[in-house]
């Protein structure tokens, strides 16, 4: 396993699924609909992360999560930022019908794990990261994860 993805915890639960709706972007040169390559139920996102990484920002979560809000289309109900009560630490949290993304702040202060479960196969799932991944790191921000299996079987990598 490399650096990016925290090793994990098979009794850890995802939390509780948030229903939300499909989006897509577009541009000029393309239209994605996310919902075409993960055409999922809500009730098959899996019970457990099953994507693992990380995301380095020296702005911060709020600027980085507007970043995913533009580019795929997101409300601030679906893409928001959470701030604690107890600590004051913010949270990133993206909440769709097919996927489930959470940061969790570090000790370094501009880098965050950024795990999640994402419905779908393999390559919907790539799609999916392909589609968070590349706006962060062009805007220069830098994200990156590891997909396992339901056994924890580390599959793939992205990017």
């Amino acid at each position: 396993m490399n650096e990016a993805a925290s090793p994990p915890d098979p009794a850890a639960p995802n939390g509780p699924t948030t229903a939300g709706l499909c989006h897509g972007r577009s541009d000029s040169h393309s239209r994605i609909d996310l919902c075409s390559l993960i055409s999922i139920q809500v009730n098959d996102l899996p019970m457990t992360n099953n994507v693992y990484g990380f995301l380095y920002s020296k702005t911060g979560l709020r600027d980085a999560a507007k970043v995913l809000r533009d580019y795929l289309g997101l409300s601030e109900k679906q893409a928001y930022i959470y701030k604690s009560q107890f600590d004051g630490n913010e949270t990133l949290k993206i909440r769709m019908e097919a996927y489930e993304f959470e940061t969790q702040s570090l000790k370094e202060g501009d880098k965050w794990l950024f795990n999640g479960a994402v419905a779908g196969d393999i390559d919907s799932i790539k799609a999916l990261l392909k589609e968070i991944c590349d706006p962060l790191n062009a805007k220069g921000y830098k994200a990156n994860f590891e997909i396992y299996d339901e056994n924890f079987e580390f599959i793939s990598e992205y990017p």
